[in-house]
């Protein structure tokens, strides 16, 4: 398997229920993170997450008034908890540490899930120790859902995922106003290579939803978050002008590497959904870095627009037209990369070539009957279970169901279809791994180096830290992590070794 780098960030919607039992989604993040400071953080499953207060300027999030803290929680695992700015406020976010593989992706993604559900029970219990007139809430709900569940007009938010592949510096995007500098072919090539590709992945991983539009009022789409995307390529996810991906060159990456992040893509519950959508992603940019060929084809307009016709139709049959005649579903782009793939990649480990065997396996049941993965795929499974207990998708039930299905707590949707055997598992002894990821980073990537060095932090509670996502700096003693594979844990040695002759 190709060397890289992995990563996800989830972004998570958030309602509370206040006491009275109504729902609300105006709930500001300053409240939420209110909660989560008064609750115990420092024991428990989470003791080695805490707050940070004192960080650097390119990683510092301004989360609330000044009389609350600004910051975010990095944790043991290696994995970052912070709130990201959108349209109406903050809301909570997770990063994964570094992974190696996908299924280390899947388990720290799902790992953050078990985190923020362990800080929302002891939000709650807090909450209950109160006298009942001071109470704020009866409940609190996190969800991957990727709309707002009370919206009744066509104003949306849209919630979602970010994927993270390190890939080559030749892929850097151009300077503004300079889009047509041939110095950034590599760029262009890559765009056109790629977007194919990505907007018709959508019928793998789309997490489904319930969507208003005028002419069709509430029905059911592949993806809500396609339908926040408006541009191929952009330089910021947080604003109305997203594109399908863009490109960090930040100093957390090697000076050869840069970020490739596509960001048009819902947050999933379902292990297969998250499986093909970074395992096929990775096999493509195989392709695209080791061999270079030119794109199989180009859809007529921006990639955007069929974007969005991709994850309108359920029934897999939409029809996006190329430039120079022809027009192609979802389901043949993809099998056009399938082949692209068997063509030019020689070599295969283990995890890739089950990522290839799954996808093609995946693409043909598909074709055959998009209903035969209603076990599997979130949109799938969402899909049967919404035409199973609602006859009409205007019902606010449904809706409200539909933000239930990325609930995650015990009470969520997919959880319950999932203890009862009714979603099919990837991987064995999953919720085991979870727990591991919980409060392990990967070995074979900085994550431990930084974990490390953040367990020691803990331990000492020196006077002066601050950590960063390529270095911690404690008592002037810098430990400094560009390389995302270093695991030199002799760093982690002379750090405690630092604060220790600093106590005497």
């Amino acid at each position: 398997m190709r060397r890289r780098i992995f990563g996800i960030e989830t972004e998570y919607g958030a309602a509370i229920q206040a006491p009275h039992g109504a729902f609300t989604e105006s709930v500001t993040s300053y409240t939420i993170l209110d909660l989560f400071l008064k609750s115990r953080y420092d024991t428990g499953p989470l003791h080695d997450f805490f707050f940070i207060q004192d960080c650097f300027p390119s990683i510092y999030y301004s989360v609330g008034p000044e009389s609350l803290p600004s910051g975010y929680w990095v944790g043991s695992n290696g994995a970052r908890l912070y709130f990201e700015l959108q349209y109406s406020g903050h809301l909570p976010e997770y990063s994964t540490p570094e992974c190696t593989s996908i299924k280390s992706v899947i388990l720290q993604t799902h790992a953050g899930d078990r985190i923020l559900e362990t800080l929302r029970k002891e939000a709650l219990e807090w909450e209950r120790g109160k006298p009942l007139e001071r109470r704020y809430f009866k409940d609190i709900f996190f969800s991957r859902a990727n709309t707002a569940f009370t919206r009744i007009d066509t104003e949306q938010k849209y919630i979602g995922s970010h994927e993270n592949y390190m890939t080559e510096k030749r892929f850097q995007p151009p300077d503004i106003g300079r889009r047509e500098d041939p110095k950034y072919r590599g760029f262009y090539n890559m765009k056109s290579f790629l977007l194919p590709f990505l907007i018709s992945r959508v019928v793998l991983h789309g997490n489904g939803g319930i969507r208003y539009t005028p002419g069709k009022g509430w029905h059911f789409v592949l993806s809500q978050k396609a339908f926040g995307i408006s541009h191929d390529s952009s330089r910021i996810t947080t604003e109305r002008q997203r594109g399908i991906i863009t490109i960090r060159t930040k100093e957390d990456c090697p000076k050869e590497f840069l970020r490739l992040q596509p960001v048009y893509a819902d947050s999933n519950m379902a292990p297969l959904s998250t499986f093909l959508r970074m395992g096929t992603t990775h096999l493509v940019l195989r392709v695209l870095e080791e061999h270079g060929p030119p794109a199989p084809l180009k859809f007529d307009g921006l990639n955007a627009q069929w974007l969005w016709v991709f994850a309108s139709d359920p029934t897999l049959r939409a029809l996006a037209p190329t430039v120079g005649g022809g027009s192609f579903t979802a389901l043949e782009t993809q099998e056009i990369y399938i082949n692209l793939v068997e063509r030019y990649v020689r070599e295969f480990s283990d995890e890739e070539r089950q990522i290839l065997e799954l996808w093609k396996k995946t693409v043909s049941r598909l074709h055959e009957d998009p209903e035969s993965m209603s076990q599997e795929l979130d949109w799938a499974i969402k899909q049967k279970y919404l035409r199973d207990k609602f006859a009409d998708f205007e019902n606010p039930r449904a809706r409200f169901a539909d933000f239930l299905y990325g609930d995650i707590s015990e009470r969520g949707i997919y959880n319950q279809l999932k203890k009862r055997g009714k979603v099919l598992p990837l991987f064995k002894n999953e919720e085991e791994l979870i727990a591991h990821a919980m409060v392990s980073p990967e070995s074979n990537t900085r994550s431990c180096v930084r974990a490390g060095c953040i367990r020691e932090i803990l331990k000492k509670r020196p006077d002066s830290w601050r950590i960063a996502w390529n270095e911690v700096n404690a008592k002037q003693h810098k430990v400094i992590m560009n390389d995302p594979f270093m695991t030199d844990t002799e760093k982690v040695r002379k750090l405690q070794t630092h604060l220790s002759a600093s106590e005497k």
